[in-house]
């Protein structure tokens, strides 16, 4: 895994090579094959580690920076992947991004990239009324307080869960929301129930 050491005016990589359990520390070698080691209890939040991996990006994918790179582009943002730019013989092939905002970055394939898909997120983090959210329950959120809080988060809402129909209706029935269970649905889907609240949808599978 690749060890990275971020301050206010330097950045730098190391590839750990072995770990030493007798002495607690890391083994590093750098891009110019230089070796260090690193006690463990030195490793604060000026650290971070990920591991390089190849990532298949299309048109439309929503991805989130996890550190700096490319033109400028900040850790922690998020976007969606708009045009993938084939390059020629002056220039590289570009993958350029949108923000929440609609500014563009780019930058080339080629070139180490932190990002991440972005597809999951905490329940309520997002606020718009406009997009259909899919939504994955355990047994302990089937509740109103968390349907209320994904219903802030779009127009439709698809949840998932592994709670029977029963279950569903017993933890529900205190529930403001008006609920109606199709069992037309539940036919074509084996093991399926849908539940629907005003535009908002709750499937137990």
């Amino acid at each position: 895994m690749i060890l990275e050491r971020t301050t206010q005016n330097d950045r730098q990589q190391y590839q750990i090579t072995r770990i030493s359990k007798q002495s607690h520390k890391l083994l590093l070698q750098d891009r110019f094959g230089n070796t260090s080691a690193l006690s463990i209890n030195k490793i604060d939040s000026h650290y971070r580690l990920f591991k390089v991996q190849e990532m298949e990006l299309r048109e439309g994918d929503k991805v989130k920076s996890t550190g700096v790179f490319g033109q400028n582009i900040q850790a922690g943002k998020t976007f969606t992947v708009t045009e993938l730019k084939k390059g020629n013989f002056l220039f590289a092939d570009k993958i350029i991004m949108e923000d929440e905002h609609g500014k563009k970055a780019s930058f080339t394939p080629k070139a180490d990239s932190k990002l991440e898909y972005h597809y999951c997120e905490a329940f309520g983090h997002s606020l718009n009324k406009t997009q259909t959210v899919i939504a994955v329950f355990n047994e302990k959120e089937v509740n109103n307080s968390t349907i209320n809080q994904i219903r802030r988060s779009g127009k439709n809402i698809i949840g998932i869960t592994g709670l029977d129909k029963e279950s569903i209706q017993k933890r529900l029935q205190q529930s403001e929301i008006s609920t109606t269970v199709f069992s037309d649905i539940a036919k074509r889907h084996k093991n399926s129930y849908i539940i629907c609240s005003e535009n908002k949808v709750l499937m137990s599978h």
